[in-house]
């Protein structure tokens, strides 16, 4: 009898012990977040682009950057400044991308509560003309801005354990 009371228990202490540590660190995931771009994450661009800009979810602190980079990845020189007025907004002035092709941004940024994250997109410029022109920098932006969002993936998969382990908890202290 006593068994089978520690048994269910000892599962039920793991399952919240797993819990509490991979909820701990997605936690720690939730830092600034890019909001959107301009251009944006694998857009294709008709024309050369004036200006980079992005924006995040929080303020970000003075030190942020970013750089573009062509496909040999050499850097693309730019005048990057923060908006002081939101203080959530990096714009790249006096863009010198003057050839077609895939280009990647890169960011570092400090976030207020002084952590730094960094991230990368791309996107291509194609000024070909559309009906003797190839499409294959339409592909290969695509393909070089594909991201997986593991903190929103990890959050499902954690949703789905507590549906589940009750469950398999209960039908092993039956038997």
């Amino acid at each position: 009898m006593k068994q089978n009371f520690c048994k269910p228990n000892f599962l039920w202490a793991v399952l919240l012990g797993l819990c509490y540590y991979f909820g701990q660190s997605y936690v720690t995931l939730a830092h600034a977040e890019l909001v959107s771009s301009n251009p944006a994450p694998g857009q294709v661009l008709t024309e050369f682009p004036d200006e980079v800009r992005l924006e995040f979810n929080e303020s970000i602190s003075l030190g942020s950057t970013f750089t573009v980079f062509d496909r040999e990845f050499k850097e693309i020189p730019i005048s990057v400044e923060i908006d002081l007025n939101t203080d959530n907004i990096m714009t790249g002035r006096q863009v010198e991308i003057t050839e077609p092709g895939v280009y990647t941004v890169q960011w570092l940024i400090i976030s207020q509560d002084g952590h730094s994250i960094d991230g990368s997109f791309s996107f291509a410029v194609d000024t070909s003309d559309r009906n003797g022109g190839t499409h294959d920098m339409e592909l290969m932006a695509a393909a070089e801005s594909t991201a997986v969002n593991l903190p929103g993936w990890f959050a499902w998969m954690m949703v789905g354990l507590a549906i589940v382990v009750p469950f398999l908890v209960r039908n092993m202290t039956r038997n």
